[in-house]
């Protein structure tokens, strides 16, 4: 089973996983789940950051927003994409996924493997943020009763879509179907310099509503997944 076991971690860049700047799986814009920012706030844009699933090294693209309100710390991430690298290990990934969608039913599809891999690469996102807290000397110490809170932001209802790539490969892209938007909220503290969850909380805040139409499989928009499902 694909994600049975896997390993996951952010990184430095390394040489041999290069970013094809062709092979962008996700991109959604959430400025419509994006809750109004107060004082206090500032955006910042991240890319080309190592997540490694696998074995195989994705680069992520996302904005945060990180608000402060007396001693407490609030990032918010949206806006994400990522990219493959070229690695073996990146290509057998892509396989697995690719073969997976292609021989299982859309729920065993999504609840195995697509919306698994997408969740682990959204823990190791936060867990870099949060280890840049750290460095900052910004995240409270576990025991002192603090945390920083980290939302990841899941806007739009989705469905993979799997389009052609050269002459015989495929590439999985999301597909909005409808409206929704979600979020998942982690406290996090500082354990001996290592970020430890304190326990999370995922929040439906908006339905996926009228379905979109859509140019992939569109007589099957009933396998729309709600934006909270990879959460």
């Amino acid at each position: 089973m694909l994600f049975a076991g896997f390993t996951s971690s952010c990184k430095k860049n390394d040489d041999n996983d290069i970013i094809s700047k062709s092979e962008i799986v996700e991109l959604r814009n959430s400025n419509f789940c994006r809750q109004a920012q107060g004082l206090g706030c500032t955006i910042e844009f991240r890319t080309g950051i190592p997540v490694v699933i696998q074995g195989c090294t994705l680069f992520a693209n996302y904005t945060i927003t990180r608000c402060t309100s007396g001693t407490q710390i609030t990032v918010s991430i949206d806006d994400f994409n990522y990219t493959f690298g070229t690695s073996s290990a990146c290509n057998l990934l892509r396989n697995q996924l690719n073969s997976a969608y292609f021989a299982n039913s859309f729920s065993q599809f999504y609840n195995t493997y697509y919306n698994p891999f997408y969740k682990a690469m959204s823990i190791e996102i936060e867990k870099y943020e949060a280890q840049l807290l750290i460095a900052q000397n910004l995240l409270p110490d576990c025991g002192t009763g603090s945390s920083a809170i980290i939302e990841w932001i899941s806007s739009g209802c989705y469905k993979a879509c799997a389009i052609p790539v050269g002459e015989d490969g495929y590439d999985l892209i999301d597909v909005k179907c409808g409206d929704g938007c979600c979020y998942r909220t982690t406290s996090y503290c500082n354990f001996n310099g290592t970020p430890k969850s304190q326990g999370s909380q995922v929040i439906s805040l908006r339905p996926c509503g009228t379905l979109v139409p859509n140019a992939c499989d569109e007589n099957q928009n009933n396998n729309c997944q709600p934006a909270c499902a990879k959460l």
